[in-house]
């Protein structure tokens, strides 16, 4: 992902309501520690291992070039 588009995506983000970015990142959560995860100890995770999971599972790529 480019820094121009990077910037898109946050600037977009930084005016969505905040109980949607709340509702986003409990799912993501959920997410990274359910299925082959599922005994991952969440208050242990990281924002970026969920990230990770999150852009792994979705083949999104994250990487700021």
């Amino acid at each position: 992902m480019k820094k121009r588009e990077l910037g898109f995506w946050l600037w977009i983000a930084g005016r969505l309501p905040k109980r949607l970015i709340s509702a986003c990142l409990i799912k993501a959560i959920a997410f990274a520690t359910s299925g082959e995860c599922g005994n991952t100890i969440v208050p242990q995770m990281t924002a970026m291992e969920v990230l990770g999971r999150w852009e792994k599972e979705y083949k999104i790529n994250g990487e700021v070039e």
